[in-house]
């Protein structure tokens, strides 16, 4: 969901839709809804091109790094078994 709709509705701010959900306290980014054997919290983070951008960034890294460690001890044991015959 577009959060710029999100925020140009009345309210609640979460667009209408957390009221038909049962929830009942607001602020900005939160909502709760008190059952009788839990407490359920709704939050959400705004998510534009930018932090989609660094989020990628960062798991690309990532993905990188392990597999630079899975490859490590592949190459060690094909040294070693190269250098035992």
């Amino acid at each position: 969901m577009n959060s710029k709709i999100v925020g140009s509705h009345p309210g609640n701010g979460f667009g209408g839709c957390s009221g038909t959900a049962g929830f009942a306290d607001f602020t900005a980014r939160t909502a709760w809804r008190h059952g009788p054997a839990r407490i359920d919290v709704f939050a959400f983070q705004s998510f534009n091109a930018s932090t989609a951008d660094v989020q990628l960034r960062r798991l690309r890294k990532e993905n990188s790094e392990l597999r630079m460690e899975r490859e490590i001890p592949k190459e060690r044991d094909a040294f070693f078994a190269k250098e035992n015959r």
